[in-house]
């Protein structure tokens, strides 16, 4: 154990710190820094967080750290090699805080800091407060991966203020996340991309749900962990099937309705931990208080049974817009048919580096996965060597190199096995690298 307190995120506490480490070395925590000074040999750090936590949120890092502000409330800390292209990758978060608190409500922390960890940490990100935590596999050179600082920065509020009281209930901290996420996606890059983060996400989602199975205990919302580790139900069906509630209930009663009851949701469950019935009470409340009779009629037509307690993908379908989407499925139907033939496609430069967003390029690649599965197709390797020459996925940021590497490994293609092995050998998040 790290501290003696209860490892529950339905208990919350306050505290002190005052850290100790040789020279030069520095040590982090998920708090405020409120003085530094030196003893003898030793660098003394003292943390605040006067903002209740739960353990699980309880940071501390220490090492040969270098830093660099970017904004007057964040700074990046990261090993001093890291530090240049940390500075460039993270530029916008300031931007990302802002229109997070444009949706929700004002930033309470104080300070939004960021640490960027050696390659074996896990995660993408983890959301302490004051101290996000985050994995150099977003260090993708051209900010292509940077939306995972904006998945961090909206936990400040929803996770961070307003908890899961217990891990069965895990879509309100990750669901309303996302959707939240996606909203600040949409605020600054616009619908296109939002709506394909979404036809994303539900792919996502229907492949766990494919793999498990649609019957499986672990495909329902709230799940019932009772004797299970809760690490062993950990999946994107949390996020995905959480957020597609969230973006049901905003085409049920409206988006400027759902704007308006996250910000109540906020305000009332704030520094609490709370389950699903809360957040079922308070929405029935501020609907019955808003629009009446009308507003109850239409909350009775939300089948919650089935989004909270029962298993499989989506009980009810939220509408969705495919038109960006379905250009993408063109040209990935396009290649597909084309690989005995791959010299006819050169012209299509749409998934050359830096042309479409990595969003589109994973979604290219969901169709072609399928397309290939479909039909049991072999692939020329002379047609894969052609296509990772042509618009070097191997060399890519680490989602669109793992998805292409799933197709090699698929086909057997040999030629990507020392880039393969090196992607699985010097990347430690789960993500990628866990079967």
């Amino acid at each position: 154990s790290l501290i003696p307190v209860q490892d529950t995120p339905g208990v919350k506490f306050t505290f002190n710190a005052r850290v100790t480490v040789e020279k030069p070395l520095r040590v982090l925590l998920g708090a405020i820094l409120v003085k530094e000074e030196t003893e003898g040999d030793l660098n003394v750090f003292y943390y605040e967080q006067k903002i209740p936590i739960p353990s699980y949120l309880f940071a501390i890092a220490g090492g040969d750290i270098s830093y660099v502000d970017i904004s007057p409330r964040m700074r990046i800390y990261c090993e001093e090699g890291y530090l240049e292209q940390s500075k460039y990758e993270f530029e916008p978060a300031e931007d990302f805080l802002k229109a997070a608190e444009k949706i929700l409500t004002p930033y309470e922390w104080a300070r939004y800091d960021m640490l960027v960890l050696p390659p074996s940490f896990p995660f993408g990100g983890m959301e302490n407060p004051c101290l996000t935590f985050l994995s150099p596999t977003i260090l993708a050179g051209d900010r292509s991966m940077v939306n995972v600082v904006i998945h961090e920065i909206t936990h400040s509020w929803i996770g961070n203020l307003v908890t899961n009281t217990n891990w069965s209930h895990f879509w309100l901290n990750e669901g309303i996340n996302v959707y939240h996420e996606r909203k600040v996606i949409q605020e600054l890059y616009g619908d296109s991309v939002y709506n394909l983060e979404v036809l994303e996400g539900l792919k996502r989602l229907e492949n766990y749900i494919r793999a498990v199975g649609e019957k499986h205990p672990y495909t329902v919302m709230v799940t019932n962990l009772e004797g299970i580790d809760p690490d062993d139900a950990f999946s994107p069906l949390y996020y995905e099937k959480g957020f597609f509630l969230c973006l049901y209930l905003e085409q049920t009663f409206g988006r400027e309705f759902m704007s308006y009851f996250f910000k109540e949701y906020v305000k009332e469950y704030r520094l609490q931990s709370i389950a699903s019935n809360d957040f079922y009470e308070l929405l029935k409340q501020k609907v019955e208080e808003k629009m009446s009779q009308e507003g109850l009629e239409k909350l009775k037509t939300i089948d919650w049974d089935a989004w909270f307690h029962q298993p499989g993908s989506l009980p009810q379908q939220p509408k969705l817009e495919h038109k960006d989407y379905e250009a993408v499925k063109e040209l990935a139907l396009k290649f597909f048919k084309n690989l005995e033939n791959v010299e006819s496609l050169k012209d299509h430069d749409e998934l050359v580096a830096g042309k479409w967003p990595t969003v589109k390029v994973l979604l290219f690649f969901e169709v072609l996965k399928e397309a290939i599965r479909n039909e049991s197709k072999k692939i020329d390797p002379k047609a894969l060597e052609w296509l990772d020459q042509q618009y070097k996925f191997s060399d890519r940021n680490a989602e669109i190199a793992c998805k292409w590497f799933e197709i090699c490994i698929s086909q057997g293609y040999s030629a990507a096995d020392e880039k393969i092995e090196k992607f699985l050998t010097t990347i430690g998040r789960m993500k990628f690298v866990k079967p």
